[in-house]
């Protein structure tokens, strides 16, 4: 009881906390009626003395006051049976489920943002202090969002000109000398004497990868699926400049397809 007053002005506003304190308090009432009892007092004379106190007898205000509001539960505490030993072993089974629901209605919820970088991992920020569900979280959570929205835009943000455009590494004549290396001339294109240009559209990423790779205009027997599978397995780039900075560039590649 002395233990449950500080924990109650901590806990002020935990409604699990006032229930608690009031329970032991009726067990403390529950158990002084047990002693009294034990010691050879008469159920129905001692029942009689709390039914006194009741109706206004004085007591000691000194001594801790029989708690009147319990009466009738303190009255038919003392007429029921003891409980069995193996009655307790439910407490055991209830303990378990208790704190799960206790670990499910405290635990909190964590975005990548409440996240720590440490060098081997990630572990959770060692404080929350608002809930999510907090206007000015909402709020901030909402200009970060359009923040990373608008960050996105400008990473996917593809462009047709740049101040310095991407380059194949080792300059153009290796690009023409892989090209010549691994392209294959379909056999429907050789028996049917097909020949011209097949132009490839593709996405010079910041990075140099190429990617998005698609047909132009194609001459058809395989030619098509050739260059495309080619113009995949390229190298990345050296990446195009914008205000400095490596930037996605869309490029355009002619393969011309002739037979000899």
């Amino acid at each position: 009881m002395i233990l449950i007053e500080p924990a109650s002005i901590l806990q002020w506003f935990n409604p699990i906390i006032w229930l608690t304190s009031r329970e032991i308090k009726s067990i403390h009432e529950y158990l002084a009626d047990e002693g009294v009892l034990q010691n050879g007092i008469s159920r129905s004379t001692y029942q009689q003395m709390i039914l006194n106190e009741s109706m206004g007898i004085q007591v000691n205000n000194l001594t801790n006051n029989f708690n009147v509001s319990l009466l009738k539960k303190r009255i038919t505490m003392m007429t029921k049976p003891k409980s069995k030993k193996w009655a307790k072993s439910k407490a055991l089974i209830a303990l378990p489920v208790l704190l799960g629901l206790l670990f499910v209605l405290t635990a909190g919820t964590y975005s990548k943002s409440d996240m720590l970088k440490v060098a081997d991992g990630l572990v959770y920020s060692p404080v929350k202090l608002l809930s999510d569900s907090d206007p000015v979280i909402q709020e901030k959570m909402k200009k970060e969002k359009q923040a990373e929205i608008t960050q996105q835009d400008k990473d996917n943000k593809v462009y047709k000109t740049v101040e310095k455009p991407p380059s194949y590494p080792g300059g153009e004549q290796e690009m023409i000398k892989f090209l010549m290396e691994n392209i294959k001339y379909p056999e429907a294109a050789i028996k049917d004497t097909v020949q011209g240009k097949v132009f490839v559209a593709f996405i010079i990423r910041a990075d140099g990868s190429v990617t998005d790779v698609k047909i132009l205009r194609g001459i058809g027997s395989g030619c098509d699926e050739e260059a495309w599978r080619v113009v995949k397995m390229m190298p990345k780039w050296e990446p195009g400049l914008e205000k400095g900075k490596p930037v996605n560039v869309e490029f355009a590649l002619p393969i011309k397809f002739a037979l000899e």
